[in-house]
């Protein structure tokens, strides 16, 4: 249970750094589309 647990805490913390660092991605992408 607490290997599960800890398996799971980690694939949820992978999946929130992936779409963080795809929303970084998308956000310097507008700001050169606004700013070229």
């Amino acid at each position: 249970m607490i290997f599960a647990n800890k398996k799971i805490i980690i694939l949820i913390a992978f999946i929130i750094m992936m779409f963080s660092l795809v929303g970084v991605t998308c956000a310097h992408s507008l700001v050169y589309l606004l700013n070229p």
